[in-house]
């Protein structure tokens, strides 16, 4: 019998888990919002591209964009061209 090499890992993570609950609870609050805006906001319910590094490349630009788009709703276009310029 072998053990899978990120065994601890997952191990410590449940631990963390365990002593926590009310870490995971605020979880989806924090981390769906933005997965859910990237993908109903820029249509992105599934990537285009078949090889994983292409995958992680259309990922990281939706983020960007996100990002962009939320910077200029918090601060405003000439906020943003000044502190760009």
């Amino acid at each position: 019998m072998t053990r899978w090499g990120h065994k601890p890992i997952l191990e410590r993570r449940q631990t963390s888990v365990e002593a926590n609950p009310g870490l995971m609870k605020r979880r989806p609050q924090i981390v769906e919002h933005p997965c859910g805006t990237i993908q109903h906001g820029n249509a992105h319910g599934y990537f285009l591209m078949r090889d994983v590094e292409q995958g992680r490349a259309a990922m990281s630009l939706s983020a960007l964009a996100y990002k962009i788009k939320r910077i200029l709703h918090i601060l405003g276009m000439p906020a943003m061209i000044a502190a760009v310029a």
